[in-house]
């Protein structure tokens, strides 16, 4: 009855109007909130309707655990509320679980479609996020492109897109058949080069290469590589090895120099800056920089040459700073002053030049400060000591502000050319002084003819010994007279070369016992004469003229004694090195050398001892004339004479004379007395009484009729009048009016086979011309009554072995 009575109350509790009340309610929330979800994710209905499956799904699962826990939780709430207001609710329990199930089932539903709703703006906001920036980025690549392109086309320097991946694919072919040393294949194989060409494609160029290669259109170039190269052009083959190694190792940059030909043909030197991306980049092609360099190598090219011209060039050059060091230095400078340019560049100018006369060099440096310029000799040292004279020109080199920088010198040798120079000048005032002497000696010659004549004839006819002696002392006197004017005539007019060739052993041999005889037993002759020296040309009383002079030389400079050599020996100009002497020939010569150990010669003294009447003996000891008359034979025989000489050290003379052609008659002495002759009628023709007179005495003395005329007019009307009779014509060669020549001429017109005589101090000079006119006799004034009556006899009877007259 209890138990009823409890389940009647437990009934009528759950039916309460309060109850119900608070589950309408409750239900009433639950379809509010329902609805409200459900207006919010009508905007998503679209694409909430894909994902209703899964939707309904996971809110059936969120409500029945909602639903359940709801129940329960209102059942519980049910109890207290009785328990506290003492109040029945009459609820079905289950109704109320199952209305919560459903409440939540719908709310769960809505809530994830709200947040999966969330979610996917979220996932939209993202990608139009993500949108924009690809939009940005788009743009901003092609911006870049757009600026790439327009630097591209707008630059100034040539610029190429070039596509190498043909030659890529080759290069990896070459790798994988083993080549390592790409360089060396590719000179082995020249062939791969102009392939490569070929396998290299220009897929764009800009404005300015259309200008520089002289291209109408891009058409023109694009895909035509070959066109722009010259394949003959050894440094472009070489561009191009450069290239093709560069690209097989991989290099991002590289830089070439080439060469390439416009479509026009005008060639192009250019520099080469190449751009290679590697394969995965996105930029495809080689970019290739050219700038044209044209003008700089033909500029450098020009600078090569002037440095070559400056290195050719004849003058030493060299360009020092301010401070003296030397900054340039070309090869005629390496000659001149023994230093070479990589010793001489770095180094002071003082310690280069070396000068030993103090003040020229600090002259000339000072006057190029202060005027810019000077020019004037100098005297530096070269690097083996020796003194150098230089004519140099030194400019004052400044910088583009206007500022001094350097000294340029510019230098020509000329201290041969000065020795040289100085020989003329010596030449030519032995010159200026022969030609007065030649004056005077030709008077000297007319005075000593009749004295020596005269004193020889007086001898024969004044048979007293006081007599003979007097005559004697005239004859020596007049005879070193004769000497003397000959000695005059030798430097004033030169040597006078006879026909014949002398033996030096025969010469030296004679002047060796000379010496031993007369020479000081202080002085030590040494004497080396090889037996097969060869003849020179000349006669023996020149030779030893000659080396009588170098002897006596030699023996002033020893007074307290000390060795005197005398040697020979054969050689050639080659050998001799006689560029700076004049009359140097090549050919054959004879070096006679004499030596002395005495007290040597200074330099100065050195440069004046070939000058006639300069001396260093006290007066009265020497007449300055031995060495002059030397230089004069030797010179006159085409030989030369070179001297080395230093104080206290002695003094060589080196005299080369020209040897002797084997077909010419050596010269011999001749036999003593006088030629008689058997009444042959002779003409005497000379404008000095004194010598017609003593000339007419010595050859009537000798046998002789004698005819004498002043002059050439009177020879003539002689000839006229008694050509068939004379038997013999001697001729002055210096006279008034009509001279020895004319004379001589006039008479062969006169005569053609008349037997001539030419006389006079200088016949010699003349000898060729006289030869032509047939005249074979001459005779020297002063001249002996020996040598007149023997040559005049030699002239008569010239022929008669053969032919006669």
């Amino acid at each position: 009855m209890i138990g009823r009575m409890s389940d009647e109350t437990e009934d009528s509790r759950l039916q309460s109007p309060l109850v119900k009340v608070a589950a309408g309610l409750l239900v009433t929330a639950g379809s509010l909130a329902a609805s409200l979800a459900l207006v919010h994710a009508s905007r998503e209905i679209v694409w909430s309707v894909l994902l209703l499956v899964p939707v309904v799904l996971i809110g059936l699962l969120f409500g029945l655990v909602a639903g359940a826990i709801a129940g329960f939780s209102l059942s519980f709430l049910v109890g207290l509320i009785e328990s506290a207001f003492g109040l029945d609710v009459v609820v079905d329990v289950w109704q109320l679980a199952a209305a919560a199930v459903v409440v939540g089932f719908i709310g769960g539903s809505i809530g994830r479609v709200s947040a999966l709703s969330r979610a996917r703006n979220s996932l939209l906001r993202q990608m139009r996020a993500l949108s924009a920036a690809a939009e940005r980025q788009e743009s901003t690549l092609r911006e870049s492109e757009e600026r790439y392109r327009g630097i591209f086309e707008n630059s100034a320097f040539s610029l190429w897109e070039e596509d190498i991946s043909e030659l890529r694919a080759r290069l990896k072919e070459l790798q994988a058949e083993g080549v390592e040393d790409l360089r060396a294949y590719l000179d082995e194989h020249p062939e791969l080069v102009e392939a490569a060409v070929d396998m290299i494609k220009a897929v764009n160029v800009n404005e300015t290469t259309l200008r520089l290669y002289e291209a109408r259109s891009k058409a023109e170039l694009l895909g035509r590589l070959r066109t722009t190269l010259n394949m003959d052009d050894p440094v472009l083959i070489a561009s191009l090895k450069a290239s093709i190694v560069a690209i097989s190792e991989g290099n991002v940059y590289f830089e070439t120099e080439s060469s390439a030909v416009t479509l026009t043909g005008k060639p192009l030197r250019i520099a080469i800056t190449c751009y290679v991306p590697g394969e995965t980049t996105v930029y495809p092609y080689m970019l290739v920089n050219v700038l044209d360099i044209t003008e700089r190598k033909e500029a450098e090219e020009r600078i090569r040459e002037q440095a070559q011209l400056l290195d050719i060039a004849s003058d030493a050059i060299c360009v020092r700073d301010l401070g003296g060091r030397i900054l340039y230095w070309n090869s005629s400078a390496e000659k001149c002053f023994g230093w070479t340019k990589q010793e001489a560049i770095g180094l002071g100018a003082a310690e280069v030049f070396n000068f030993r006369r103090d003040g020229g060099e600090i002259d000339a440096l000072r006057a190029v400060l202060e005027r810019g310029e000077w020019s004037g000799e100098l005297h530096p040292t070269s690097r083996a000591g020796l003194e150098l004279v230089v004519e140099a020109s030194l400019t004052l080199v400044r910088d583009e502000r206007g500022d001094p920088k350097g000294i340029l010198w510019v230098s020509t040798d000329v201290t041969e050319r000065k020795a040289i120079r100085d020989q003329l000048m010596r030449a030519q005032r032995l010159e200026s002084i022969g030609t007065l002497a030649g004056g005077i000696a030709h008077d000297l010659n007319n005075i000593l003819t009749p004295i020596l004549g005269g004193a020889e004839t007086l001898s024969l006819q004044c048979p007293g010994e006081e007599a003979q002696k007097i005559l004697d002392i005239m004859k020596a006197s007049a005879q070193r007279g004769a000497n003397i004017v000959r000695q005059v005539l030798s430097f004033a007019r030169g040597a006078e070369v006879e026909p014949g060739r002398a033996r030096v052993d025969y010469v030296v041999r004679e002047i060796d016992g000379l010496i031993r005889e007369t020479f000081p037993k202080s002085i030590d002759l040494r004497v080396d004469i090889p037996k097969d020296a060869w003849p020179v040309v000349g006669s023996v009383t020149q030779l030893h003229q000659v080396l009588m002079n170098l002897c006596l030389n030699a023996r002033d400079a020893m007074p307290r004694g000390g060795t005197l050599r005398l040697s020979a020996r054969n050689l050639r100009h080659d050998e001799i090195g006689a560029r700076a002497h004049l009359g140097a020939r090549a050919g054959r010569y004879v070096a006679l050398a004499v030596e002395d150990s005495g007290a040597g010669m200074a330099p100065e003294v050195l440069e004046k001892i070939f000058d006639p009447f300069f001396t260093t003996k006290e007066p009265g000891r020497g007449t300055g004339l031995g060495l002059s008359t030397a230089m004069s034979i030797v010179r006159g025989l085409g030989g030369f004479i070179d001297v080395r000489s230093a104080v206290g050290k002695g003094s060589s003379f080196a005299v080369y004379l020209p040897a002797a052609e084997e077909t010419v008659a050596i010269s011999a002495a001749s036999s003593g007395g006088l030629d008689q002759g058997q009444g042959e009628l002779v003409l005497v023709v000379d404008d000095e009484e004194a010598v017609r007179d003593v000339t007419r005495s010595i050859l009537e003395s000798c046998g002789y009729r004698v005819l004498v005329a002043e002059d050439g007019e009177q020879a003539l009307a002689l000839h006229r009048e008694k050509g068939n009779e004379i038997r013999a014509t001697l001729i002055d060669m210096v006279m008034p009016n009509l001279d020895g020549p004319s004379t001589i001429r006039a008479i062969r017109r006169l005569d053609p086979g008349a037997r001539i005589v030419a006389m006079g101090g200088l016949v010699h000079s003349a000898t060729g011309e006289l030869r032509e006119q047939g005249v074979e006799a001459f005779l020297k004034k002063p001249y002996t009554a020996e040598l007149l009556s023997r040559t005049l006899h030699d002239e008569i009877h010239r022929g008669e072995g053969s032919s006669g007259r």
